[in-house]
């Protein structure tokens, strides 16, 4: 399963809102406490993912992302 991620670095508790966009698809937005350097961001994101979904780590992989907030995230089964 596909998911759009909506990140938000730096915040002084960890949450996972599911909100809809323009086009009424779902985008989970996600408040992390680790600040975007040396690849902290993603580290905390696929922590918090696996944690949410109760699955391995290994199976939370970004596949789309720049340096901006917004991701693409594959989750396995």
């Amino acid at each position: 399963m596909k998911i759009n991620v909506s990140v938000v670095p730096g915040a002084k508790q960890e949450k996972i809102d599911i909100q809809k966009d323009l086009m009424w698809n779902e985008v989970y937005k996600i408040r992390l406490r680790a600040k975007p350097i040396d690849g902290e961001a993603n580290k905390n994101l696929i922590q918090i993912l696996s944690d949410y979904f109760k699955i391995a780590k290994k199976d939370v992989i970004i596949l789309k992302w720049s340096n901006n907030r917004l991701k693409v995230v594959e989750i396995r089964n």
